[in-house]
């Protein structure tokens, strides 16, 4: 009966506050007509006090003071998923400007039409599951970002405020769609947007926010607590002049291409070095690899990460403190991936370089994405050296398009390397031994692997090894620089890796020898 009760109470509650919210706004704005913000503090004051709100009052007037301050002046595009009894103080704050409100209860839509007279509603149906967030996530289906009427799609927001829908155990949608969708859409309108997320403190919550905000839009959120409630609100300022210039999602959009009708970039990462001298040498590297990509690919089309870099936002976000803990090797790796994912989530096939890597004249993009397909989304330069029978997929070159079964091995990879405190390169051997075998196995016989560095080895799996007479691995140039074969051992070579030399200094320091020699 008390349960009954408690229910009936709180549809009562939220059944009123439409009628005692206009009233409210009505009064608030006869008592301060020549004040907006103490206005709309007003009308977050009365509600508190006949009701219980989803958040304090100091997270409410947080919100307000970005939708009647500078950003917009009270003109703001205002989006919002769900509707609720604090609806009414998000119309009120942008009176002047545009709010549409999502919700997936079509009953809760109605009433809050007839209680809010003007209020703009719209009903869509998630897909997604509170249960799968950290599945799903990597599932890069379309249905989890493409779910409103275009009218709504296609509008720029300047204000975003994602408290839906409901995500409180396993068998609700959870907050997936909505963070996905807000993403894409400011990495698509190259709008300056600002992006609030409650209920912060979950960790799924968490897992969405930096995934998907923080680490592609190198931007880390301000968190505002509150003190009567558990409840956390981060708010992201997306795109806006201050983190504007290393967001990598401005950096795809500008810098991507077309190949094969596919969006398409060249990642170059950089991992700061052991000390500044070590540093500077990766910096020089760094430079003479962009040049031979662009040189070798469509104008301009690297993008340059310093994973390492305090002003790239990444001190923290990829992660949970296990991350943190890690040797810097291993983590600059692991960042390598999540830089990677972040990508593909935004639809872009991606190649990614080490600053070790350089093209050749002989380097072809078309000839390159024609290994990859639908069965085979992935493809690695070999990582061993020839004449050995094991192999493993090099984490320093790889193109990755963006399918759901190359997510979820990256994502896995990375996930193995954190638990066993392994490299990402110790992780691809052990996942795809366990899962393949032969090739990737002690299992393989010597004619697997004489075919395996020929090319011409017939594999039916979603990783593919490219053929290491044409994509060279760093022990193979040693071997043939030590036997003076270098050029007739490297002449259809389309890429150069240095790796398998310690340090960057003397990794730069090779790389010009062989450069020198090679031309």
């Amino acid at each position: 009966m008390f349960g009954v009760f408690a229910v009936l109470c709180a549809l009562f509650s939220r059944y009123a506050q439409g009628y005692l919210s206009d009233s409210f706004a009505a009064k608030c704005t006869d008592q301060f007509a020549s004040n907006h913000r103490a206005a709309c503090e007003c009308v977050v004051r009365s509600l508190a006090r006949v009701s219980e709100q989803q958040m304090s009052v100091a997270q409410y007037m947080y919100i307000v003071d970005q939708i009647t301050g500078d950003t917009c002046q009270s003109k703001c595009n205002v989006l919002v998923f769900g509707v609720g009894g604090d609806s009414p103080i998000w119309m009120h704050a942008n009176r002047h400007g545009h709010t549409v409100f999502v919700e997936q209860s079509e009953h809760w839509a109605q009433r809050a039409r007839e209680r809010s007279p003007g209020i703009n509603v719209v009903t869509t149906a998630y897909s997604s599951s509170s249960r799968a967030t950290a599945h799903q996530m990597n599932d890069l289906d379309a249905r989890y970002w493409d779910f409103l009427p275009a009218d709504v799609s296609s509008r720029t927001w300047h204000v975003v405020l994602i408290d839906a829908p409901t995500a409180y155990d396993g068998d609700q949608p959870g907050r997936l769609q909505p963070v996905w969708f807000t993403a894409r859409h400011v990495a698509e309108t190259q709008s300056a947007t600002h992006v609030f997320l409650h209920d912060y403190e979950r960790p799924d919550e968490r897992k969405l926010g930096q995934a998907f905000f923080t680490l592609p839009f190198r931007t880390q959120p301000v968190v505002v607590s509150s003190p009567i409630r558990p409840q956390h609100l981060a708010h992201w300022a997306l795109l806006d002049s201050g983190n504007i210039r290393n967001a990598l999602a401005r950096s795809l959009r500008q810098k991507h291409f077309l190949v094969g009708g596919q969006r398409s970039v060249i990642l170059n990462v950089l991992s700061t070095g052991e000390n500044e001298t070590d540093t500077a040498c990766a910096r020089d590297m760094r430079r003479q690899s962009s040049v031979t990509f662009r040189e070798n690919s469509p104008a301009d089309g690297v993008v340059s990460v310093d994973l390492e870099s305090e002003e790239d936002g990444l001190g923290e976000p990829i992660a949970s403190g296990s991350y943190l803990q890690m040797e810097q090797f291993r983590r600059a790796v692991i960042a390598k991936t999540y830089v990677v994912l972040s990508a593909l989530r935004f639809s872009y096939a991606v190649l990614l370089v080490d600053i070790d890597v350089f093209a050749t004249a002989k380097f072809n993009l078309d000839e390159l994405f024609a290994v990859t397909g639908a069965a085979v989304p992935f493809a690695a330069q070999q990582d061993q050296n020839k004449g050995e029978c094991v192999f493993s997929p090099n984490s320093g070159f790889y193109l990755s398009l963006p399918t759901t079964s190359a997510a979820r091995h990256l994502q896995r990879v990375a996930r193995v390397s954190v638990m066993q405190r392994i490299t990402e390169q110790m992780a691809w051997a052990e996942i795809l031994a366990d899962q393949y075998g032969d090739l990737f196995s002690d299992q393989c016989t010597a004619e697997t692997a004489h075919a395996a560095h020929n090319g011409s080895l017939e594999r039916n799996r979603p990783v593919s090894l490219l053929n290491a007479k044409l994509y060279p691995n760093g022990a193979w140039i040693l071997d043939a620089a030590s036997a003076g074969t270098l050029p007739s051992a490297l002449s259809d070579a389309r890429i150069l890796h240095f790796n398998y030399i310690v340090g960057m200094c003397e990794k730069w320091k090779t790389a010009r020898k062989v450069l020198q020699w090679w031309i």
